[in-house]
């Protein structure tokens, strides 16, 4: 069966990358968009950019 078929493994791997990146790396920051799927930026231009000036204004 294809992965896209199995959401508990799909879900599970997501965990475990996040897990690792919490560990490993320093993440300043994480904001869920509310539009714009996987290829956010130039779908919902306006949204990148507002959340990339938060970003660097904090």
């Amino acid at each position: 069966m294809p992965p896209s078929a199995q959401p508990g493994k799909i879900a599970s791997a997501c965990r475990l990358y996040w897990e690792w990146a919490e560990r490993s790396l320093n993440i300043a920051g994480w904001e869920v968009m509310p539009v714009g799927v996987h290829f956010g930026s130039p779908a919902q231009p306006e949204l990148f950019v507002s959340s990339v000036r938060r970003a660097l204004s904090s």
